[in-house]
């Protein structure tokens, strides 16, 4: 898991994901950056070994 790139990707490959949210620190984007709006990634992680993962937008406009 990755956000320093601050672009939103998740990637399964031979059996493991990646993931890459975006930064909290974002704010100074000024828009939408590779076609990733502000934002930061929330993930929920359970006892069975599983997660999900979601992209949370900012919701501010320039």
């Amino acid at each position: 898991m990755s956000g320093h790139i601050h672009l939103y990707e998740h990637i399964q490959y031979n059996g493991v994901t990646y993931i890459s949210n975006g930064a909290v620190s974002g704010n100074w984007w000024k828009g939408k950056r590779y076609r990733t709006d502000n934002g930061y990634g929330m993930v929920n992680l359970y006892e069975d070994g599983t997660f999900d993962n979601g992209y949370i937008p900012y919701g501010w406009t320039v």
